[in-house]
């Protein structure tokens, strides 16, 4: 199974401060769930990170509240020096999400949840 990670990040800010702020999200992702399968399999084999506009702050708090509720595991950073604004949202998503040529009829919401890896 291939992975990518997707950063999504506040349109307002110019490219240096995305690549920053997703660096950031990247980091807590790590800090929060390097035990799971598809982050050790991400990081040690495909290391694909994709950096999307997630629009203003308000559509990123959308995006937000529909990670919120979904099974979908990931992780935000918020920035101090922006009156601690969420600057980026992060996730992992397999092949089987973005490869629709291979998986068609693939649906996330009965996908199982990933495990984690035993220590």
């Amino acid at each position: 199974m291939k992975y990518r990670m997707y950063s999504l990040v506040l349109r307002q800010l110019n490219p240096i401060q995305k690549g920053v702020q997703t660096t950031h999200a990247a980091i807590e992702y790590a800090n929060t769930y390097f035990k799971t399968a598809e982050y050790q399999s991400w990081s040690n084999f495909d290391k694909t990170l994709i950096m999307l506009d997630g629009g203003t702050y308000q559509e990123m708090m959308k995006i937000f509240e529909t990670l919120e509720t979904s099974r979908c595991k990931y992780q935000f950073f918020e920035e101090e020096d922006l009156n601690n604004m969420v600057t980026s949202l992060v996730f992992i998503a397999d092949e089987r999400v973005w490869d629709k040529v291979a998986y068609p009829d693939f649906d996330p919401d009965f996908a199982e949840p990933h495990l984690e890896v035993d220590d």
